[in-house]
């Protein structure tokens, strides 16, 4: 399915989402979390995807 929406509206939805994402990586942290690298994280991937 597609939609065809204003480019705003898009970018709007796309700020949304990465607000999201930033308050649950917080929580995350807040809790303790482990974090990693953006290399650890690529190399990861990639060893999941081989």
């Amino acid at each position: 399915m597609a939609a065809v929406v204003p480019f705003s509206d898009f970018e709007a939805l796309e700020e949304a989402a990465d607000v999201m994402s930033a308050r649950e990586a917080e929580a995350v942290l807040a809790e303790g979390g482990t974090t990693v690298t953006l290399a650890e994280l690529f190399t990861e991937l990639d060893g999941e995807a081989a």
